[in-house]
C-alpha cells in the first residue's frame, strides 16, 4: 500500500516521485494512466509545472492515497507554491531595484568602460557604484538622495548649448565628475598646488605643443605645479570636452578626448588651466565644458575669459594676422615655417584658422595627430 504517513516533502514533485517508487512504476506509466505526455509528467516531478487541485486529486486516485495522505500532498503543494511566490517576489524586487539603478545612472555604459564590475545581484552592484563614485548608499532611495544632495551642495556648473540635439543628462555628468574625482584623489606624489609654477608653465604652453614628447613633458610639469590630471572618456549624453574642479588634495583638470585631435587637446587644456588660474573652479565648484562652451559665441564671462586667454597663449592672434593674406588654401610650407618660427604645432595653426573661418577644416588632415596615444597610461582611467 502506498502511504505518505509520517513523511515530509519539500515539493509536490518529491511526493509523486516517492509514490512512483513505492508503486514500482515509471514516469511513462503515470503519463499513460493520466493521458499526459511524458514531458509533462517529467516537468511536474521536477517542479517546473504548477498543479491544479483537479490534477492533485487525479494523482491521489491513481496511487490510492487516503484522505490524510491526500491532505499531506495538498499541503506540501501549497507550501511549495508560497515559497515559490515569495522567492519570485524577492526576485521581482531585485529586478525593480536594478532597473531603478539603471535609470538613475548609466550603469551599462560604466560596466562596458570597466568603471564598475558586472554584478548579478543589486546589492553587489550598489556596492560597486558606491566604491567608484564615493557614495555610501544602502539602497536605491538612499543613493538617489545622496546624488541630489551632492549636486545641490556643489551647484555643479554644467554649461549647455541651446541646440535641441544636445540634451545632457545631469546624473551622467555627475557620475563622470565623481569618477574623475575619485581617480584624481588616488594619484600619488603630487605636491601642493603652486599657482606661480602653473602661471610659468602656462606662459610656455605653446612650446610644449611643438616638442617631441611634448604632452608627456607638459603633464609632468603640470603635476609638479600641484595640478592633478586625469584623462577619461565621456559618458553618453554628457557632451563633455573637459572639466576643472577642486579635490581634497588640490585642483584637477580632466579631459575626455571626445574629439581626439592634438589641437583640441591643447586648446581644451589651455582653457581648463585658465579656469584654475582665475579660480573660476572655486566659485562654481565644478566647471564642465562642452563644445558649445568653447565656442566663439559663448556669453558666459568666465568662458569668454578662458577662451580668450587660451587663444592668446596658443598664438592665436599672431596666427590670424599672419595668415590673413591667404584665403582657404593655406600652403603647407607656410604652416611649417610659421610653426618653426613661433614654436607652435602645425595642427594648432590650421585648427585656429579653421575655427575662425580663414581655412577649411579639410586641411587639418595634413597635420592630423591624435593626443591619446601620447598620454601616459597612468593618466588614462577608462
Amino acid at each position: 500500500m502506498i502511504t505518505l504517513k509520517n513523511k515530509t516533502y519539500s515539493s509536490p514533485g518529491e511526493v509523486i516521485k516517492d509514490c512512483l517508487q513505492q508503486a514500482k512504476w515509471t514516469q511513462e506509466d503515470l503519463a499513460q494512466i493520466l493521458s499526459l505526455s511524458l514531458k509533462h509528467i517529467n516537468e511536474i516531478i521536477k517542479d517546473k509545472r504548477t498543479l491544479s487541485l483537479e490534477l492533485i486529486s487525479d494523482i491521489s486516485v491513481v496511487f490510492g492515497l487516503n484522505s490524510d495522505d491526500e491532505k499531506n500532498f495538498i499541503e506540501t503543494y501549497f507550501k511549495f507554491r508560497l515559497e515559490q511566490l515569495e522567492k519570485q517576489q524577492n526576485e521581482n524586487n531585485e529586478i525593480e531595484q536594478k532597473a531603478k539603478l539603471y535609470k538613475l545612472l548609466p550603469i551599462g555604459e560604466m560596466i562596458k568602460k570597466g568603471w564598475i564590475n558586472k554584478c548579478a545581484d543589486f546589492q553587489s552592484l550598489l556596492k560597486e557604484v558606491n566604491k567608484v563614485l564615493g557614495f555610501n548608499a544602502k539602497n536605491i532611495e538612499d543613493l538617489s538622495t545622496q546624488i541630489d544632495e551632492y549636486k545641490s551642495a556643489l551647484s555643479l556648473s554644467f554649461r549647455n548649448t541651446d541646440k535641441e540635439v544636445y540634451n545632457p543628462v545631469e546624473n551622467n555628468r555627475m557620475a563622470w565628475h565623481r569618477f574623475a574625482l575619485q581617480k584624481a584623489n588616488q594619484l600619488k606624489n603630487i605636491p601642493d598646488y603652486n599657482k606661480s609654477k602653473l602661471l610659468e608653465l602656462f606662459e610656455e604652453i605653446h612650446i610644449y605643443t611643438n616638442k617631441s614628447n611634448g604632452i608627456a613633458l607638459f603633464l609632468k610639469k603640470l603635476n609638479e605645479a600641484g595640478v592633478r590630471f586625469v584623462y577619461l572618456s565621456h559618458l553618453s549624453k554628457t557632451y563633455t570636452e573637459g572639466a576643472a574642479f577642486n579635490s581634497d588634495l588640490g585642483p584637477v583638470i580632466a579631459l575626455t578626448g571626445r574629439f581626439d585631435r592634438l589641437d583640441n587637446f591643447w586648446f581644451n587644456m589651455s582653457h581648463e588651466i585658465v579656469h584654475i588660474i582665475r579660480e573660476h573652479y572655486l566659485s562654481k565648484a565644478v566647471i564642465m565644458d562642452e563644445q558649445s562652451t568653447l565656442s566663439k559665441d559663448n556669453l558666459d564671462p568666465d568662458e569668454i575669459e578662458a577662451n580668450e586667454e587660451a587663444f592668446k597663449k596658443l598664438k592665436g592672434e599672431i596666427i590670424l594676422e599672419h595668415f590673413k593674406k591667404f584665403f582657404n588654401y593655406i600652403p603647407e610650407n607656410e604652416v611649417l615655417s610659421f610653426s618653426k618660427t613661433y614654436e607652435v604645432h602645425p595642427s594648432i595653426v590650421v585648427g585656429i584658422l579653421a575655427w575662425h573661418g580663414q581655412a577649411s577644416y579639410s586641411i587639418l588632415h595634413r597635420f592630423k595627430e591624435t593626443a591619446k596615444n601620447n598620454i601616459h597610461d597612468k593618466y588614462k582611467i577608462g
